[in-house]
């Protein structure tokens, strides 16, 4: 018999704050304060050219962790986690246990980048995690969102003989995979769009 999954999304829902606008801004301060230009200066280029729409955010996203990842080692990004774990949403982080101690599998799910998303998995003692990778040149990259995200948790727990029985997310990019759950889909703090989009798709839902 299959586990019953829980998927949980990071930025605004087991977290407060947008983790990756967090990272590009350590980043950016860390650079600074240890004379690395040559992470700061492409990592600011590519975020105004982000900010005047010259670029797709996910181009901008691939780009800045190109330029950033080995910048962001090990230290570093343990003690970026620590900043982001301030920002943890307790009512989230209560549910997730309620269901751990029924035997569920829980499973971090996020568009953020795979580096510090499963430092955050690892410290909140989950099961699992479906990240953005890190850019490589032999692969083809892509953003962990939307249909990507979908696909990637279903192979995740497939692979760990499991099934979605929740998924807990605060935004409409997770439509795709609220649509493959049967069980229960739980909004955390939506906006008037989500709502509107998630309403629309006639998926049933909660909101916490």
């Amino acid at each position: 018999m299959k586990r019953q999954a829980v998927v949980v999304d990071l930025d605004g829902t087991l977290l407060s704050v947008n983790s990756f606008r967090e990272y590009v801004l350590y980043v950016v301060k860390e650079s600074l304060r240890t004379g690395r230009v040559g992470v700061l200066l492409p990592v600011m280029w590519n975020v105004v050219l982000r900010i005047l729409r010259v670029m797709p955010h996910s181009v901008m996203k691939c780009r800045v962790l190109e330029k950033s990842s080995l910048f962001m080692d090990a230290a570093r990004l343990s003690l970026f986690v620590d900043k982001l774990l301030l920002q943890v949403n307790a009512d989230v982080v209560a549910m997730c246990e309620k269901y751990r101690s029924r035997g569920y599998y829980i499973l971090l799910a996020t568009a953020a980048p795979v580096s510090y998303s499963e430092i955050i998995s690892c410290r909140m003692g989950f099961d699992g995690c479906c990240a953005t990778p890190l850019p490589l040149p032999e692969l083809k990259w892509h953003e962990n969102a939307r249909n990507h995200k979908r696909e990637s948790v279903l192979q995740h727990l497939s692979s760990m003989n499991a099934s979605v029985a929740v998924v807990i997310t605060d935004h409409h990019d997770d439509i795709p995979l609220m649509k493959t759950n049967s069980g229960e889909n739980i909004l955390i703090n939506p906006s008037q769009k989500t709502l509107s989009f998630v309403r629309k798709s006639g998926i049933p839902i909660a909101i916490l």
